[in-house]
């Protein structure tokens, strides 16, 4: 499922003209650190999703259609 939003996401930079080059320098990180969010492998921090929010002209109301929270299988809960 992460993978149909990311190409939302993908499909937004695109209408933008950014790439993951410009997408990484913008919020002050490594390619490698954007490529594996848009891989899906992990989540954007809070802070990257609300800078890209503004970078993408996406509505912070919106920002779940573009940046999925993070499941982790197998994981323990909170307290455990």
């Amino acid at each position: 499922m992460q993978t149909v939003y990311m190409g939302k996401l993908r499909a937004r930079m695109a209408e933008c003209g950014i790439n993951q080059k410009y997408l990484a320098k913008k919020i002050g990180r490594t390619e490698p650190y954007v490529t594996d969010r848009m891989l899906g492998r992990r989540p954007f921090t809070v802070d990257d999703v609300y800078v890209l929010c503004k970078l993408l002209s996406i509505p912070v109301g919106e920002a779940l259609e573009y940046f999925p929270p993070s499941i982790r299988k197998g994981g323990r809960s909170g307290g455990q």
